[in-house]
């Protein structure tokens, strides 16, 4: 009798505190929806690139071009690069460039609703990393291992921004990657936990944020994750649950500064 009481007390506490979240949750979606300004520099595009198109899974056509190595002889491996929301595959010839130099290709695409690839009906691309773009880089770098001039060279990826963080979760479900190079890569959850410790006095009395426990700060922004999914049908995606399987795999990190 009283483990029923105790456990009708609990459940009554977790619909209390429910309750009196779903006002921050939305209030704090209307903040993690709202897109900052990138200043995205296109990449020169070059008339020596080799123009490729394939297949998502899902049945988008996915364009892009395959920039050829400058060294003689055959390429040495292959790097698959993604480029940041707002980027398209021709962005490749301004961070990827000195890969060329040392004998790889770089096969560059366009995600979806992108650049030069096909829209998916209804789908918005935001800086936060979905379903979406794991589905095409993987797309990507098995239309790479189908090309027989890199089926058996070393496959790498390169992403930028979003592109990394893509980069990174493709890596943890393929056995094939054998580097990958992030620049400016984040997680959605550790990005939006950051800043909901910087600005939650915007949303909340900052009593309040001052007495709240870590976790209850994370549950919170899932639920503000998920209230968001169900809105705009975005399937979000988070990468700490990838990253231990990218243990063994070489990873590079670079950050830059800001100007």
């Amino acid at each position: 009798m009283i483990g029923w009481w105790i456990g009708g007390v609990v459940l009554g506490i977790v619909l209390v505190d429910l309750v009196v979240r779903l006002p921050f949750v939305r209030v704090a979606t209307g903040f993690f929806e709202q897109m900052p300004e990138f200043n995205v520099v296109p990449g020169e595009t070059t008339d020596d690139a080799q123009r490729i198109e394939f297949d998502t899974t899902d049945g988008l056509t996915l364009r892009g071009s395959v920039h050829h190595h400058r060294t003689e002889g055959p390429p040495v491996g292959v790097c698959v690069f993604a480029p940041e929301l707002g980027g398209t595959h021709w962005t490749a010839t301004r961070y990827a460039d000195a890969l060329l130099d040392l004998g790889f290709d770089v096969l560059a695409f366009d995600f979806r609703n992108q650049g030069e690839s096909d829209a998916l009906p209804g789908y918005q691309p935001m800086h936060w990393l979905t379903r979406y773009e794991i589905d095409d880089l993987d797309a990507a770098v098995s239309f790479a291992r189908t090309l027989p001039e890199y089926r058996d060279l070393p496959l790498v990826l390169f992403g930028v921004s979003r592109g990394g963080g893509t980069s990174l979760a493709v890596a943890s479900q393929r056995t094939d990657v054998e580097r990958v190079w992030v620049d400016s890569g984040f997680s959605t959850s550790t990005m939006v936990r950051h800043f909901a410790k910087r600005w939650a006095v915007l949303v909340a009395p900052e009593w309040m944020v001052r007495i709240l426990p870590d976790w209850h700060v994370r549950h919170t922004l899932t639920l503000v994750r998920w209230y968001s999914w169900l809105r705009t049908g975005r399937p979000y995606r988070v990468l700490e649950p990838c990253l231990p399987a990218l243990r063994g795999t070489p990873v590079q990190f670079v950050s830059r500064e800001p100007h």
